[in-house]
């Protein structure tokens, strides 16, 4: 019996971790489920000494609404705090210690969201 259960549990933890998908070059920023990357052109990632600056696109079927309770919620778990936001501008900023994030988007005539994503780290 015991041996069913910690095979259950870890398989069930194993499930979860491989569940979860974060924003390319940050160590905890969710991706939410939503969302996809963008063209490469679109993506930045630079890593120095000092820290690291991430500017990321992604794309989905998806509202502001939507994306800014994710990331208000999930960020917040996370130790990030609000510092900036506006609904009319579909703009949200967030600081955790030396930590950056912004999030803007822009919806195209076909329904699809993109969320630009500035990460800037030091």
């Amino acid at each position: 019996m015991r041996i069913q259960l910690f095979l259950f549990f870890t398989i069930l933890k194993g499930t979860v971790s491989f569940g979860a998908t974060f924003i390319p070059g940050t160590d905890d920023i969710p991706q939410m489920f939503e969302l996809s990357p963008c063209d490469d052109e679109m993506q930045g990632l630079f890593s120095a000494p000092e820290g690291r600056i991430v500017s990321l696109v992604f794309k989905g079927k998806t509202d502001w609404v939507h994306v800014s309770t994710f990331y208000e919620h999930s960020l917040k778990n996370l130790g990030w705090e609000i510092v900036f936001a506006s609904s009319s501008q579909k703009h949200i900023e967030f600081k955790r210690n030396a930590e950056k994030l912004t999030l803007s988007t822009v919806k195209n005539p076909n329904g699809i969201l993109f969320v630009r994503f500035d990460y800037v780290e030091g």
